[in-house]
């Protein structure tokens, strides 16, 4: 495996994530519920692309990078739909007034 080369930026962002990931299960109760879970599950989609990055150095590159690609569009996707429900409130919460 002469010509795998793994960047230091790369093995040090999913190093960092791991260490907030250990902090979102410490505190699951907290994150995973209410207004907070589709922010969380957006950072759990941002753990596995940081994961696949560094996992395409090894084999299927093409294959590994449109999933990597995949799981940082859906946590986008994930933070967006969170960040509405908090700025905005959620169709439950609006029921819930009427």
């Amino acid at each position: 495996m002469s010509g795998v080369t793994l960047n230091t930026s790369e093995m040090l962002g999913l190093s960092l994530c791991l260490l907030v990931l250990l902090y979102v299960i410490y505190n699951r109760r907290t994150l995973l519920g209410g207004n907070y879970a589709f922010i969380t599950y957006g950072f759990f989609c941002v753990v596995g692309s940081f994961f696949l990055t560094n996992l395409e150095e090894f084999f299927l590159e093409d294959l590994i990078n449109i999933m990597e690609h995949s799981l940082s569009a859906a946590g986008a996707m994930y933070v967006a739909v969170g960040c509405r429900r908090i700025l905005l409130g959620s169709a439950d919460e609006s029921r819930d007034t009427l």
